[in-house]
C-alpha cells in the first residue's frame, strides 16, 4: 500500500498518570503503538494497557508487536486473499490464538513452568492485560477488528467501541486465565470485525485507544497556553501538516503533547498587575491515534 495511502501516528500520556504541577506520579504510557507499510499492505496496532495494573504497559508492548508480526505474516502467506468478511474474521480468529499462545509461552518463562496457579494469575493480571485495536488495509479490502473499547472512525464516520459494564472492558490475556476468575464473556475476548470495505471505497481511516473519546470533547477547548482551538477529530485526517511529503509519521505525536502539556504563564491580571495562570493539559487518560489517508499525487 506504499504510495496509494500515508499514514500519521501519536501517543501521549494522560495527565492522571502523570500527575499535576509539582505531585507527579510517575507512571508510564500504558498505550503502544505498531505500524507497517509496505506494498501489500498497511497495518496498523494500537493495544491500551489496563490502568489498574502495576505494570501494564509491558503487556500492550507486547500486544502490539504479537498481534503486527502475526498480521503481517498472515498477509504475506495469502491467508486473506479472496475472502469475504466471515473468512477474514476466521484468519483474525486464528490469529488471536496464535498471539494467546505466545502470551502464555511468555508467562510459562517468567514465573516457571512449576509456577503455582496463583502466580500465574498474578502475572497476567499484572502485566498482560491491553484491549486491541486493528486497521488493516490491503490492496482489496480494508479491515477495522478489535478486542474491548476505542475509538475509530472510516471516512469521517465516527464509532465509540465501548464503554463496558463498570468500565471493564474485555481484555485478550483474560483467556489464559479460568473462567471464574473474571466475569467476561469468552465471546468478548474474540476480535469483532467493526468493519470490512472495499479499500477503492476508502478515503481515511483513524484508530484510537478509548483516550481518543476525550480528545474528540475538546474541539472547543484551546491548546494549552495558546488562543488556537483544540478543534474537531476531522482535521486529523484533513490536515496537510500532519501528512508531509517526506514520511515522517510522527507528527500527531508533537501535536498530542502540546495538547496535554501543563503552561504555566506570567500574564498580566486584571488590575494590570501580573499573575501566574496555569494551564492545564486536557487529556485524563493515555491517548494513542493512527490516521491513514488516501494519497493523490499532486501535479507539479
Amino acid at each position: 500500500m506504499r504510495g496509494r495511502f500515508r499514514f500519521t501516528q501519536g501517543s501521549v500520556v494522560g495527565r492522571h498518570h502523570v500527575g499535576s504541577g509539582n505531585l507527579l506520579t510517575g507512571s508510564n504510557n500504558q498505550d503502544s503503538i505498531k505500524v507497517h507499510q509496505s506494498k501489500d499492505a498497511l497495518v496498523g496496532v494500537i493495544c491500551d494497557g489496563c490502568s489498574s495494573g502495576k505494570y501494564s504497559e509491558v503487556g500492550s508492548r507486547l500486544g502490539t508487536q504479537i498481534f503486527l508480526t502475526e498480521l503481517i505474516d498472515a498477509v504475506s502467506a495469502g491467508r486473506f486473499d479472496g475472502l469475504e468478511a466471515s473468512g477474514i474474521a476466521l484468519v483474525l480468529e486464528g490469529i488471536r490464538l496464535a498471539a494467546l499462545t505466545r502470551l502464555d509461552a511468555i508467562v510459562g518463562q517468567a514465573v516457571g513452568r512449576g509456577a503455582s496457579k496463583a502466580e500465574y494469575r498474578s502475572f497476567v493480571l499484572e502485566n498482560l492485560l491491553f484491549t486491541t485495536m486493528v486497521a488493516l488495509v490491503t490492496p482489496v479490502f480494508t479491515v477495522v477488528a478489535t478486542i474491548g473499547d476505542g475509538l475509530y472512525a472510516l471516512n469521517g464516520d465516527v464509532h465509540r467501541i465501548g464503554p463496558f459494564p463498570d468500565n471493564a472492558p474485555p481484555y485478550l490475556a483474560y483467556a489464559l486465565l479460568e473462567a471464574d476468575s473474571h466475569k467476561i464473556s469468552p465471546q468478548l475476548l474474540e476480535f469483532t470485525v467493526e468493519e470490512v470495505k472495499p479499500t477503492s471505497e476508502v478515503t481515511t481511516l483513524l484508530i484510537a485507544s478509548d483516550g481518543a473519546v476525550e480528545l474528540s470533547e475538546q474541539a472547543e477547548r484551546a491548546i494549552p497556553g495558546k488562543t488556537k482551538l483544540v478543534g474537531a477529530l476531522s482535521e486529523l485526517w484533513s490536515s496537510d501538516d500532519l501528512f508531509p511529503d517526506d514520511d515522517t509519521h510522527e507528527l500527531l505525536t508533537l501535536w498530542l503533547r502540546q495538547v496535554n502539556s501543563e503552561v504555566v504563564r506570567l500574564e498580566g491580571g486584571p488590575d494590570g498587575e501580573k499573575i501566574l495562570n496555569r494551564y492545564k493539559g486536557l487529556l485524563s487518560d493515555d491517548t494513542t491515534i493512527l490516521v491513514i489517508r488516501r494519497w493523490e499525487r499532486k501535479n507539479a
